[in-house]
C-alpha cells in the first residue's frame, strides 16, 4: 500500500481585512518598496532579535505574508515552501519531519523527532503536538544543522521556531479566509489590544474546514473531510520598564478523517493460506484520490492539544536580563485509519494515548565589554502512554509463519486482535552557554556547549486485547497456560514468560558549536561554523512477540561542519546567501525489521553506525524595480548510509550500504515572483504573482524499493488580486498546484 496526497490542482480565493482604531502599518505589510529599498529581516536564531544577515547559520525566514500567500496552513504546507525540508505524514496525521536528510521515520506518541519544533521558544517535542493548524504568526525561521546548545537536545536535523503575532498597545482586529476546492474553508481572525496602561491581550482563533476530497473506485463512497480549530490567547504584563511577564495559553481540536492508503500490491507472507480475495483485489489508476476501505467503518480522529508558555524578562542591569520560561504541553490521541487499502477487512488499527511534557529553563544574557554571552539551565519531564489496537480480520496466517495451532486448529479465517502498549517516562537536566565575542569590528568568534543527562524508562508489550485471541495463539504455541485474556503475551527470551518489565537506562552528551563571523563590510557576511548536537535514545512501540525487541536504541550524534555567506548587492537591490555543508552522522536511529523464529519478521528500532550528508543551500532575493519582487532557493542533499543491512518493502534482506534517506530528495528548490502595480486614484495595487516548488526522485524507504519510489514532481501556483498599500486588507484569487 502507498499513501498519497492530493495532487489534482486548487482554484480558491482569500480575503485579509484588517481595522485599527489609529493608522498603524504593518511589520511585513508587502507593500511596495523601490528597487533595493526592503525591509529587514529579524529573527532569533541565538534566542535574541537579530539581523539574519549577521547570523553565521543557514536559516530560511518566511513573513506573516509569505505564509498567507503561499497558503501554508499546516506543518506538512512548510515542505513546499522551505527547501531540504520534507513533512510525510503519518496515517494518523502525525507530522515526520526530514531536513537535509536528517529524519526519524518513526510516529509514536513518545518519539521524539529529529528536527525540534518551537512556538516563541517553548519545545513542542513530540509530533503529535505539532499537528495543529499555523494561524495568526509574525514569522516561522527555519534553522539548518544542529540546534542542541541553545535549543536541546534533539535537533540534529534542525529546528523550526513559529514566531506568534504579539498584543499590540493599540486597539486592532483583522480576519483572513481563503475558499478553494472540495469546499475547503481556511480561516483566522483576532482582536488586540491594551486592557489596561500594563496590560496587554491578543486573542486569536484559526481553522481549517473541508469536504471529502478521496473516492473510492471499487464502489460509492467519498472520505477525506479535515475538521480543525485552533485558539490562542497571550497576555503581555509590564508592570515596570524592567519587568515584563508573558502568558501563552494555546490549543487546537482535530476530528478530520484519515488519510485511507492506496493499494499497491498483495504480498503475504504464507501465500498458500491467504485468502484469495487478496490477490484479485484491483488496483487503482495512478490517481491520488482514488482508495478503497471498509464498509461500514469510520476512520476519523479525535485528537486534541493544549499548551501553556509562561515566560518572566527581568532586566537585572543595564543590558543583562534574567529570563524564566515554563512550558507544559499535552496531546491526546484517539485515531482509527485502514491500513491495508481495501475493503476487504485485512487490517485496521485504533491508537490512542496521551503525551505530556514539561520543561523549566532560566537563562541570563547580556553584554559584558565585547562579549555576548548566555548561561543557563533547564530541567524537563515528559510522559507518554500509547495503544495500538489492531484488529487482523481473518488473515492471522496469511501474515505470519503460525499456521494451525490448539488455539487456531485450521490456521486460518480467525478474527484476531492485538494490542501494543507502551508507558515511557524521561527526565532530563542540562547547563549551557554561549559566547559571541567581538575581536574587532569585523570579526567575531562564537563559541558554546551543553551537557545534558537524561534517564528513560520503559514498560511496554504486546498484549491480547481481552477476547483471547492472541492469548490462545501464545499458549498453542507454547503448551502455555503461558499468558491470559488481556494480559501481555511478549515473552521472555530465555524463560518464555510474559511479565511487563519495567526498563530503564541513563545517557549523557555534551553538544557544542564554534564559529567565526567575518564581515568585511555592512552588507557582506562570511562564515564557519562547526557544531555537534544530539537525539536522545528511544524505545519502541510495537508488535513484539520478545523481550529483546524493545531494546532500546542509543543517542545519535551529528556532527556539522558549515561555511556560507550573506551578500547585499548593488545597493541592497540583490541579497544572496549561499552555504555549504558536510554532516558526520553517528548511529542514526532507524525503524527496521528483525526476524522471529514465531511470527517472522517484525519491527524493532536500531542504529546505523556510520553515514554522511554533503550539500549546500542558496537562496536570492531580488528587487530590481519599484514593485517587483523576484525570489528563488535551491537545496542539494546528498544523503549515503555505511556498512549496513536492512530490508526491504516486501521484507527481504537487503544491503542498505550506500544507499540514500528515505524522503530526502537530492535536489529541492522554490521560486516566487511578485508584481505591484499602483491603481490610479487611491492607496490600493494590483498585485499578480506566481510560486514554483520542485523536488527530485526519492524513496519512501531506506532500501529503494521501486514501487515505492517518489517520482521527481514540480508544482506551479499563480495569484492575482488587489490590496492596500498600508496592508490593511487585500483579496485575491489563486490556484495551487495548477
Amino acid at each position: 500500500m502507498r499513501l498519497m496526497s492530493p495532487s489534482a490542482w486548487l482554484l480558491g480565493c482569500s480575503f485579509t481585512a484588517l481595522a485599527a482604531a489609529n493608522p498603524v502599518q504593518a511589520q511585513d505589510s508587502g507593500a511596495p518598496q523601490s528597487a533595493g529599498n526592503y525591509a529587514d529581516i529579524i529573527v532569533t536564531a541565538n534566542k535574541r532579535e537579530q539581523n539574519i544577515n549577521d547570523v553565521g547559520l543557514s536559516i530560511t525566514a518566511l513573513s506573516a505574508d509569505a505564509l498567507v500567500n503561499k497558503g501554508v496552513a499546516s506543518s506538512q504546507d512548510l515542505a513546499r515552501v522551505v527547501p531540504a525540508l520534507t513533512v510525510a505524514a503519518a496515517a494518523d496525521g502525525t507530522p515526520v519531519y526530514t531536513l537535509r536528510g536528517v529524519g526519524f521515520n518513526s510516529s509514536n506518541l513518545g518519539a521524539q523527532p529529529t528536527v525540534s519544533i518551537y512556538l516563541d521558544q517553548a519545545a513542542l517535542p513530540y509530533g503529535p503536538m505539532t499537528q495543529g493548524p499555523i494561524f495568526d504568526l509574525e514569522r516561522v525561521e527555519v534553522l539548518k544543522g544542529p540546534q542542541g546548545t541553545l535549543f536541546g537536545q534533539n535537533s540534529t536535523g534542525g529546528a523550526i521556531n513559529y514566531i506568534a503575532n504579539k498584543p499590540t498597545k493599540d486597539f486592532t482586529a483583522g480576519a483572513t479566509g481563503t475558499f478553494g476546492r472540495f469546499n475547503t474553508f481556511q480561516g483566522e481572525a483576532f482582536v488586540s489590544g491594551p486592557i489596561s496602561s500594563t496590560l496587554s491581550a491578543r486573542l486569536a482563533v484559526g481553522g481549517t474546514r473541508s469536504g471529502d476530497w478521496q473516492e473510492n473506485y471499487t464502489r460509492s463512497g467519498s472520505i477525506g473531510a479535515q475538521r480543525k480549530v485552533a485558539g490562542r490567547l497571550l497576555l503581555d504584563w509590564q508592570p515596570s520598564d524592567r519587568l515584563t511577564v508573558s502568558l501563552n495559553l494555546n490549543g487546537w481540536i482535530d476530528t478530520s478523517d484519515n488519510q485511507i492508503p492506496q493499494f499497491f500490491a498483495a504480498s503475504p507472507r504464507v501465500a498458500t493460506q491467504a485468502s484469495p480475495a487478496l490477490f484479485t483485489q484491483p488496483s487503482p489508476r495512478r490517481n491520488a484520490r482514488q482508495a478503497d476501505w471498509d464498509a461500514g467503518r469510520d476512520f476519523e480522529r479525535d485528537n486534541k492539544m493544549g499548551q501553556a508558555i509562561l515566560r518572566v524578562d527581568y532586566e537585572v542591569a543595564d543590558k543583562v536580563t534574567l529570563t524564566s520560561l515554563s512550558n507544559y504541553a499535552y496531546a491526546k490521541i484517539h485515531s482509527v485509519f485502514d491500513n491495508d487499502g481495501t475493503s476487504l477487512g485485512l487490517s485496521y488499527v485504533t491508537t490512542s494515548g496521551h503525551v505530556e511534557a514539561f520543561n523549566q529553563e532560566f537563562r541570563l544574557a547580556g553584554q559584558f565589554g565585547g562579549a555576548l554571552v548566555t548561561v543557563g539551565g533547564n530541567y524537563s519531564t515528559d510522559n507518554s502512554y500509547e495503544s495500538s489496537l489492531q484488529d487482523f480480520g481473518g488473515i492471522l496466517s496469511s501474515t505470519t509463519n503460525v499456521g494451525a495451532t490448539p488455539g487456531n486448529p485450521d490456521g486460518v479465517g480467525d478474527i484476531f486482535f492485538n494490542e501494543n502498549r507502551g508507558r515511557q517516562t524521561n527526565k532530563s537536566w542540562a547547563a549551557f552557554g554561549n559566547v559571541e565575542y567581538a575581536v574587532t569590528d569585523q570579526i567575531t568568534l562564537i563559541g558554546g556547549i551543553r551537557y545534558t543527562s537524561l534517564k528513560h524508562s520503559n514498560q511496554a508489550c504486546s498484549a491480547d486485547a481481552g477476547d483471547g485471541s492472541f492469548s490462545n495463539v501464545i499458549n498453542g504455541l507454547f503448551g502455555g497456560p503461558l499468558t491470559v485474556p488481556g494480559g501481555c503475551v511478549t515473552l521472555d527470551n530465555a524463560t518464555f514468560t510474559a511479565p511487563f518489565p519495567v526498563q530503564r537506562f541513563k545517557e549523557d552528551n555534551v553538544s557544542w558549536r564554534a564559529g567565526v563571523n567575518f564581515k568585511p563590510s555592512r552588507d557582506t557576511l562570511l562564515y564557519a561554523l562547526v557544531s555537534r548536537g544530539y537525539k536522545a535514545g528511544n524505545y519502541p512501540v510495537i508488535n513484539a512477540t520478545a523481550r529483546s525487541q524493545f531494546a532500546p536504541v542509543k543517542q545519535e550524534q551529528l556532527t556539522s561542519y558549515e561555511i556560507g555567506t550573506k551578500l547585499s548587492l548593488f545597493d541592497r537591490m540583490v541579497q544572496f546567501n549561499l552555504a555549504g555543508y558536510y554532516y558526520d552522522y553517528r548511529d542514526k536511529q532507524l525503524l527496521t525489521n528483525t526476524t522471529d523464529p514465531v511470527f517472522g519478521l517484525l519491527p524493532v528500532l536500531a542504529n546505523v553506525p556510520k553515514s554522511t550528508v554533503k550539500g549546500f543551500d542558496l537562496d536570492a532575493v531580488v528587487k530590481p524595480s519599484d514593485g517587483l519582487t523576484l525570489r528563488g532557493a535551491l537545496s542539494y542533499a546528498d544523503s549515503k548510509i555505511k556498512n549496513f543491512a536492512g530490508f526491504d518493502a516486501f521484507n527481504m534482506p537487503t544491503d542498505l550500504s550506500g544507499k540514500s534517506f528515505n524522503f530526502s530528495p537530492k535536489w529541492t528548490s522554490t521560486a516566487d515572483i511578485e508584481y505591484r502595480l499602483p491603481i490610479q486614484g487611491g492607496g490600493t495595487d494590483l498585485i499578480i504573482g506566481g510560486d514554483m516548488t520542485y523536488n527530485s526522485a526519492t524513496y519512501a524507504d531506506l532500501a529503494q524499493t521501486p514501487s515505492l519510489r517518489i517520482d521527481a514532481y514540480t508544482l506551479f501556483g499563480a495569484r492575482v488580486g488587489v490590496g492596500s498599500r498600508d496592508g490593511r486588507w487585500s483579496a485575491t484569487l489563486w490556484g495551487r498546484n495548477v
